[in-house]
């Protein structure tokens, strides 16, 4: 009994277990930094305003398919990040809101009742904005064009039809043709401001089910 029991196990973990379609959500944190933004700012006071609009945050959520004839999955990944950064200094805050709708593949080297295996997403809609509030009035700056994309590495378990999973990785959200409500070029503190960019490392912790 104990040694079909262990054939059973063996068997059962060498086993590929597939689910055609697997919906989940997550939370994650986006670690990189806009630098420029922050380094605007900054310039604005003696020593530097303490400005430092990193650490994008948000919830995620995934559609993946998975075809047995194919030995990659693909699918949508929707985020919504947000940033906060007070300037004691300036008496403000800088506010960053970012969301992308992302082409998402994957290829998991394993895949059995544990799974491991590079993804990846390239941003097909994307929108940003950017604000800065102080004394009261806010400055919104939009973004013409808007691009992202992330590589990085997801592993977990799967228990029964449930997953619990994390993905490590670097992401680049990218914003060009800043502009203010009025079309103007924005500027802080003289300086124009016509891109802006947060790229750096990021991390996800993601659940969901298959079926």
């Amino acid at each position: 009994m104990k040694r079909f029991a262990l054939v059973f196990v063996t068997a059962l973990l060498a086993q590929p277990a597939w689910a055609l379609i697997e919906l989940r959500a997550g939370y994650g944190l986006n670690m990189g930094s806009a630098t420029n933004i922050s380094d605007a700012y900054n310039s604005l006071c003696a020593g530097g305003c303490g400005a430092n609009l990193s650490g994008a945050n948000g919830l995620a959520a995934d559609l993946l398919i998975s075809l047995p004839v194919l030995p990659f999955g693909f699918g949508l990944r929707y985020e919504s990040l947000q940033s906060k950064s007070a300037v004691s200094q300036l008496s403000s805050n800088m506010n960053f809101s970012y969301q992308r709708l992302a082409a998402l593949v994957n290829y998991r080297i394993i895949d059995t009742l544990m799974y491991l295996g590079p993804i990846a997403s390239l941003g097909i809609s994307d929108s940003a904005s950017y604000t800065h509030s102080q004394s009261g009035t806010d400055t919104k700056l939009t973004a013409g064009s808007n691009s992202s994309y992330s590589i990085g590495l997801e592993g977990g378990l799967k228990l029964l039809t449930f997953t619990v999973g994390a993905e490590v990785g670097y992401a680049a959200l990218t914003s060009t043709n800043l502009r203010t409500s009025s079309n103007t070029t924005a500027t802080i503190g003289g300086s124009a401001i016509d891109n802006a960019s947060i790229k750096g490392s990021y991390a996800k912790v993601m659940v969901g089910f298959g079926f």
